[in-house]
């Protein structure tokens, strides 16, 4: 397999409007053969187009793809694992039987490495969605790849799960002869993944990870609220439109609101995190308040009622 060449590659659709939308505008870029290529971007920015462009499954309308010869083995994988629910793990790893040229040997090989040789026979609704994942993945890997496209595949996993896939992609991508091309959207970490990577990687204290990503999931309302308190100025005719004392003193009207409701929600969500006993071995409420004299004796009374409540109804007395 050669390097793939690509310049000026553009796919279009047509509305039904007729109005006609790049999905891929203008994309060049080479892939070198053997490389491991990572694709980042945000959302409708073209990367899943150009997979399917790389994949064959659609055409370019502009532009040249040019894979040095013949288009060579392509196999895809994609978000979701698209098992074949009716078929054991075993079954639908080695599904490329039918006309894909696999080997059942390294079919074989990769359940064992991948720690699947145990779930053969299961079927794809006993199994967990990591393992799921896996075992499309084993998939993928025995058709024996020369470019493997992968769509965002460990997406949907958890922190730990995504890793520990993404260290078996490696181990078998230094084994296995073959390009990859994997797509990954900017905006998938979450903010519990980000901080345990922060943790784990760079090695920060727990304490300060936690709170600079709790102060990121508060950013989109950050700015939605400034958005509409600048919109309720206009509409009352204040304008940030002059000179720089002038846009400060504007400025300083936004951002007053806008540090109450930060401190509003901060004390909201710390007043959360304390009666969830966050940071602390003991709940502090279980620890505060407990049954006085008074209370056992309440609580011995209404028992002794319902003993005798009991009784009367079991000998008909009431």
């Amino acid at each position: 397999m050669s390097d793939i060449r690509i310049e000026n590659l553009s796919r279009f659709y047509t509305l039904p409007d007729g109005k006609r939308v790049a999905a891929l505008p203008d994309c060049s870029l080479s892939v070198r053969d053997g490389s491991f290529t990572v694709i980042v971007g945000k959302s409708g920015c073209g990367k899943t187009t150009l997979l399917r462009l790389l994949a064959g499954l659609e055409q370019p309308d502009e532009g040249i793809l040019d894979f040095g010869g013949p288009r060579p083995r392509t196999v895809v994988m994609f978000q979701t694992p698209r098992l074949l629910p009716w078929l054991t793990v075993e079954e639908n790893v080695c599904i490329w039987q039918h006309g894909m040229g696999g080997s059942e040997e390294l079919a074989g090989q990769y359940l064992k490495d991948f720690g699947l040789d145990s779930f053969r026979q299961a079927y794809p609704d006993q199994l967990s969605g990591g393992m799921a994942q896996r075992a499309a993945l084993v998939r993928t890997l025995s058709c024996r790849p020369r470019l493997l496209l992968m769509d965002e595949p460990f997406a949907a996993l958890d922190y730990f799960t995504r890793e520990k896939l993404q260290d078996e992609l490696m181990d078998q991508y230094v084994r296995q002869p073959m390009t990859i091309v994997f797509i990954i959207l900017l905006t998938t970490t979450r903010l519990q993944d980000l901080t345990a990577a922060l943790v784990k990687q760079i090695h920060i204290p727990y304490e300060y990870a936690f709170m600079f990503t709790a102060a990121l999931r508060f950013v989109p309302d950050f700015i939605a609220e400034s958005r509409t308190v600048q919109e309720a100025q206009a509409c009352r005719g204040l304008s940030a439109k002059g000179n720089i004392l002038k846009k400060c003193i504007h400025y300083m009207g936004v951002v007053q609101p806008l540090m109450l409701k930060s401190l509003g929600r901060s004390e909201t969500m710390a007043l959360s995190l304390e009666l969830r006993g966050f940071g602390n071995n003991e709940h502090s409420f279980m620890t505060n308040v407990r049954p006085a004299g008074c209370d056992y004796a309440v609580m011995a009374l209404f028992i002794g009622l319902s003993v005798l409540v009991v009784y009367m109804r079991i000998y008909g007395i009431v």
